[in-house]
């Protein structure tokens, strides 16, 4: 699995209504939350107002077929993605 992590000292935000669709179309963290999930991957934030963030995404490396219905896929680099 491949884990990215970063943090940071902003101000921070409430994560429970970050991972909501917005009323105004926008699908921001909800969205990259949902795409890791379809490949087995996570999405995990640490958050809180004033209190800065960490954003930690946990992926597998290699993708099985059934996360893309049997089809197999490959990176711009020939690698086989599934």
């Amino acid at each position: 699995k491949a884990r990215i992590e970063v943090s940071d000292n902003g101000k921070g935000f409430d994560v429970r209504k970050s991972f909501l669709p917005r009323e105004t179309g926008g699908y921001g963290i909800y969205s990259i939350r949902e795409r890791l999930r379809h490949i087995g991957g996570i999405l995990a934030i640490q958050s809180s107002p004033g209190q800065g963030t960490k954003a930690i995404i946990t992926a597998p490396l290699e993708l099985e077929n059934k996360y893309y219905g049997g089809h197999s896929y490959k990176s711009s680099s020939g690698t086989n993605l599934t």
